[in-house]
Order: structure tokens, then C-alpha cells, then sequence
């Protein structure tokens, strides 16, 4: 920009006045003209030079706290960059951490070396002074919940800089905006991954605000997988799980899965959730027939998706220790949607573990144990035995699930278990697996 500078001097010995005019050029960046392309490498350079952030800093003040503890940002008057362009310029940083969360999704090296930098600080300080813009609050989020996804530590360095307190204030601020919680409830579940920060979660009413927002925004699928994932990772708490349960998670839950049953994301998110809520004994009495006949039909419906087969048997596993659920997974076919499980992700050692265990419970009685069979069941695990050696925890599981078959099953099933080749294998096991306790006696 161009800018005309007139200066006039008054000579006092002489009264004479003399009148200078001055061209001044000012060069500035132009946002619109860097982020056309939202290329990567494009950005990272823009974003490292921090160019978007001194434009903002040197066209307002600096954010006051008012009363209500909202921070809003004034066009200075000596200022010559106009509202249009301050908020162009806040639409090009939201596009920014837009593109930047976008390569963090799937580059871990790159998350990693922005967890290194100070790109966490960057952003928070954007989050806290301009949160009051929704591009700003929904990007921020975005950026902050996938720079920790496949880089967890990044989690904790966000929390450490103020990150819980920071997602507390964008859910008050925005609370109304289902762009902006369906982000910060991800966020949320990174950091209830990690258990030393369930409780402060917790305690700042986390579950309350998850639980208004899923039933709120029970439309958009993105809020209910993060939802469901944050309720997953907190329920691993056994104080919070047992909290949660008795207000209204399970049922919660099992609506979001019966009314997504075909979206295989929230129905794996939920299915986790399920997982980790089953463990506690209060929860076989809450999921009624509907809610064991979803969990059995997410696994038949989604085969190609491992999250859904892992947490879905999983979630069997634990439900199918008592004797009444038991009998209507098996009236629902839970045991064929096991088995097909396990051949749908053969190549996966976690899901393997999670079907041997399923199987291991459904065979403590002679009925149960005979559809097991009947539907290749001993098969199967012999199977899993001799191709997961790798996995202590999958054989350990297996050879739990054959004792089991060899206790309540009939001479002939015991007949296929205990060949020679068999047997050989199973000596095999104790061998390679000497100093695990479990994997010999079993």
C-alpha cells in the first residue's frame, strides 16, 4: 500500500512555512493470496513465519477480560486494517489449523515434530484470544485433536499447557455450536486417554456437558463417535464408570447405537464405550434384549471394520458371563457373529484374543458349548493357537477357550481337540511360553 505523508515546518526566525509531502510504501501480507492452494508445506512455512498471527497482533489490542470472562478483540483506532480485513484475516488462521490438522490426521512424523516445536503454544494462544470466533474455536479444536491422535504425548503436552481448562471454556463459550463440541468432545477423548487426567475431567462436569451434546446433537455422527469415545476413555475409571452408569451412560449409548447401526465409526466408538461399561457388574441389568441384539448386530454388520470386531466381542465377552445374557446372545446368533468376526480379521492378534475370550465364557455349559462346535468353534481356535504364537495374551485366551470345550463338551469334541499333531502343538506352547503362568496351566 501507498501512503502520502504531508509534514509541514513553521521557521520562527523568518515566519516562513515549508510543506514536504512523502510517498511511503508498506508492504503486508496478503492472507488470501498465501492460503489459495492450502497446500501443506505451503502452510507450514506461513504458519512457521507466523505471519497470520503478527498481522493480528498488530492490527488489534490486546484482548481484555470483561466481567463475563469473554475476551474480545478491538480495532485499534490508530489502526489502519479495517473489520472486513480482520476478519479475513481470522477466516485464513482457522484455514490454516484446518490444513495443518488435516496433515497431523494421517502423518505421525509430522505430528510428532509439531508437538516438538511451538506449535502448541501457537495454537492455544489463537484458541484463547480470538475464541469467540466460531472458525476459530472449531478449527482450533480440529487441530488440537488430531495433532494428539496418533501422537498421544501430544496430549499431555497440551494438557500440561492448560488444555482441559481450555476445551472447559470453549464448551461454555460455545455450547450452542455443534461444529464446535463435536470437536472438543474429540478432544476430550484424547485426554481421557491418558487415566491420570480422568478425574479432573470428571470433576469439571465433562460427563454432564457429553451427555447434554449427544443428546442435543443426536443427528451428526462426527459428535457421537468423539462422544462415545470420550465416554469409552473415562469409563475406564472404575469411580467414573460406576458413576456414569447409574446416570443413564448405558442407555444413552445403546440409543446412539441403535440409531447409527449403520455408520461403522459411531458403531465402533459405542461398542467401546459398551466395552469398557460392561466390565462393571451393575451393567448386564441395563442393556436389555435391544441392546445385546445391536452389539450382535454391529459385528455381522460391519466385518471389514476392526474397531467394530475388536470392541463389539468384547463387549460380548464380558456380557456373556451371566448366565441370562448369555442365553439371548445366543439367541441372536451372537456366536456366528463371533466366528465370522474372527475369520473377517484373521490377521489381527487383538480381535483374536477378544473371540477366544467370548467363546471361553459362552462354553460353561454343555448346551452352549455344542453351538459353539457345531459351528466350527474347535476349529477355529486350534487355529488361533497355532498361528498367534506371537501373542501370549491371544494363546493364553485360546487354550482357556479348549480347556473349557474339553470340560463341557462330549467325547467327540475332545476326540478333535487332543490329536497328536494337537497335542504337540499345545506342548509347544508351554515350551515357548515357559515364564507365563497362565498359558501353562490352561
Amino acid at each position: 500500500t501507498k501512503t502520502k505523508i504531508t509534514e509541514t515546518k513553521t521557521n520562527k526566525m523568518n515566519n516562513t512555512t515549508t510543506t514536504t509531502t512523502e510517498t511511503v510504501t508498506t508492504t503486508t501480507t496478503n492472507v488470501d493470496d498465501v492460503c489459495v492452494e492450502w497446500k501443506f508445506e505451503e502452510v507450514k512455512e506461513f504458519w512457521d513465519k507466523e505471519r497470520l498471527r503478527l498481522a493480528l497482533i498488530n492490527s488489534v489490542e490486546k484482548p481484555t477480560t470483561a466481567n463475563n470472562n469473554k475476551q474480545t478483540p478491538a480495532i485499534t483506532s490508530q489502526s489502519t486494517t479495517t473489520s472486513e480485513e480482520f476478519g479475513k484475516c481470522i477466516e485464513s488462521l482457522a484455514k490454516t489449523m484446518k490444513v495443518m490438522g488435516l496433515q497431523w490426521k494421517g502423518d505421525k512424523e509430522a505430528a510428532t515434530q509439531a508437538g516438538e516445536g511451538d506449535t502448541i503454544d501457537t495454537i492455544m494462544d489463537v484458541v484463547t484470544n480470538y475464541m469467540e470466533h466460531v472458525c476459530i474455536a472449531r478449527e482450533g479444536m480440529w487441530a488440537l485433536r488430531w495433532l494428539g491422535f496418533l501422537v498421544p504425548e501430544n496430549g499431555l503436552k497440551v494438557v500440561a499447557k492448560g488444555g482441559i481448562e481450555l476445551v472447559n471454556r470453549v464448551f461454555n463459550e460455545h455450547d450452542t455450536r455443534c461444529e464446535v463440541i463435536e470437536w472438543a468432545c474429540g478432544l476430550v477423548k484424547n485426554f481421557a486417554y491418558h487415566s491420570q487426567h480422568r478425574l479432573q475431567l470428571f470433576d469439571l462436569n465433562i460427563w454432564h456437558r457429553l451427555q447434554i451434546a449427544m443428546k442435543e446433537y443426536s443427528t451428526s455422527p462426527i459428535l457421537l463417535e468423539n462422544g462415545c469415545g470420550a465416554i469409552m476413555n473415562l469409563s475406564g475409571e472404575q469411580s467414573i464408570r460406576e458413576k456414569i452408569i447409574f446416570s443413564g451412560a448405558v442407555e444413552l449409548v445403546i440409543d446412539i447405537l441403535a440409531s447409527n447401526i449403520s455408520n461403522a465409526s459411531v458403531s465402533g466408538e459405542a461398542c467401546g464405550a459398551l466395552r469398557n461399561l460392561a466390565i462393571s457388574k451393575a451393567t448386564p441389568s441395563r442393556i436389555d434384549t435391544k441392546g445385546l441384539s445391536l452389539v450382535v448386530e454391529s459385528v455381522f454388520r460391519h466385518l471389514d471394520s476392526e474397531i467394530v470386531q475388536e470392541d463389539g466381542i468384547a463387549t460380548l465377552w464380558s456380557l456373556v458371563r451371566s448366565s441370562v445374557t448369555r442365553d439371548i446372545v445366543l439367541g441372536k446368533g451372537g456366536v456366528e457373529a463371533i466366528i465370522l468376526g474372527a475369520r473377517a480379521q484373521w490377521q489381527v492378534p487383538v480381535v483374536q484374543e477378544q473371540v477366544c475370550g467370548a467363546l471361553r465364557n459362552v462354553c460353561t455349559t454343555h448346551a452352549a458349548t455344542q453351538i459353539v462346535c457345531d459351528l466350527g468353534g474347535i476349529e477355529l481356535v486350534l487355529n488361533i493357537v497355532e498361528n498367534g504364537r506371537g501373542c501370549a495374551s491371544t494363546i493364553a485366551q485360546a487354550c482357556a477357550c479348549l480347556n473349557n470345550i474339553a470340560t463341557y463338551g462330549n467325547d467327540a469334541h475332545r476326540s478333535l481337540i487332543f490329536t497328536k499333531h494337537n497335542v504337540k502343538m499345545l506342548l509347544n506352547c508351554i515350551e515357548e511360553n515357559g515364564g507365563d503362568n497362565v498359558i501353562t496351566s490352561q
